[in-house]
């Protein structure tokens, strides 16, 4: 239940920010939008592939937690039934969220990007200029001035077809728009690349933990078997990689195309009322992830209860 609870929560903060991307069944009155369609508000054009591509996080970060405690009993004791019972199930849930995180659910994402943002998506993707047959750039060092990728390695035409199944649809660059409607180049297209690469790790390790794990042999390899221990952190900083991509590559924008971040400064709040709150906040959350950590860690030292006879 509490799942199902934190579930439906994430549905409508991912709404509340997918309107913030894509605002759609409002009118705009005197500078104000007005609610006219709460279903069209609800579902507009990015609240599925958002939310199903951030839940499929939750998926790939639950099971590689599972994997690296599972690592922890297996290399102490590689026959640790507890240990291989874990493993299978964070394997299998591993592999396939890994796998579905990419196709269906990333490239869903990718193409409503790609038709409803296109700044963002220039940004994100590196395309500084108009292109037809569009690369999909798989390494480059960004620069902001002037715009431009240096050491490129690419594919050409494969971002064209990933976005609108065409391989000769021209993708708008970052020439088309207002310099001031261009969000910031380098950390959106790092932060980006770099939640595609962890992606492309999370399935090579549960590829092959599957491999082995089909083959009977995974407890042997302390090699892999310490790769997803080591693994537990990357898919939480993939998805603060994916939310950095998302909300820098929606600048200047707090409401995409309605309200600027710069005009929803509050007129009431101060900027150091707003640092105190941020301050303490950190402080906060700091203190109950200290006290999670070291609970977790007391809890697994101490290694699941015996089962009743």
């Amino acid at each position: 239940m509490v799942a199902l609870g934190a579930t439906i929560s994430a549905f409508w903060i991912l709404v509340a920010n997918s309107w913030q991307q894509t605002p759609a069944g409002h009118i705009v009155v005197n500078g104000r939008a007005e609610l006219v369609d709460f279903w069209a508000a609800v579902f507009n054009p990015s609240t599925l592939p958002r939310f199903f591509h951030t839940l499929t996080a939750t998926l790939i970060a639950g099971a590689f937690f599972v994997a690296g405690i599972a690592t922890y009993y297996l290399l102490k004791n590689s026959s640790h039934l507890f240990g291989r019972k874990a493993m299978k199930l964070a394997v299998i849930l591993g592999l396939f969220a890994s796998v579905i995180q990419v196709f269906p659910f990333g490239h869903w994402h990718g193409q409503q990007v790609a038709a409803t943002q296109p700044e963002k998506f220039a940004a994100i993707m590196g395309i500084y200029s108009t292109e037809t047959k569009a690369p999909v750039v798989l390494f480059a060092v960004p620069v902001d001035k002037p715009p431009e990728l240096k050491a490129r390695i690419q594919i050409p035409g494969l971002l064209s077809w990933l976005a609108f199944g065409d391989v000769n649809a021209p993708i708008k660059g970052l020439d088309e728009f207002h310099r001031d409607e261009v969000p910031p180049l380098f950390l959106t297209f790092v932060s980006y690349h770099n939640m595609v690469v962890l992606g492309m790790w999370f399935i090579l390790v549960m590829g092959l933990a599957a491999f082995f794990l089909w083959k009977d042999t995974l407890w042997e390899r302390n090699w892999l078997l310490k790769a997803l221990l080591w693994s537990i952190p990357l898919p939480v900083l993939a998805s603060q990689l994916g939310w950095i991509a998302a909300e820098v590559g929606r600048q200047p924008w707090t409401v995409y195309r309605l309200l600027r971040t710069e005009h929803s400064v509050s007129v009431t709040v101060s900027a150091e009322t707003v640092l105190f709150a941020i301050i303490v906040f950190f402080v906060i959350y700091a203190a109950m992830g200290f006290t999670y950590l070291y609970l977790v860690a007391k809890k697994v030292k101490q290694g699941p209860e015996p089962t009743g006879a």
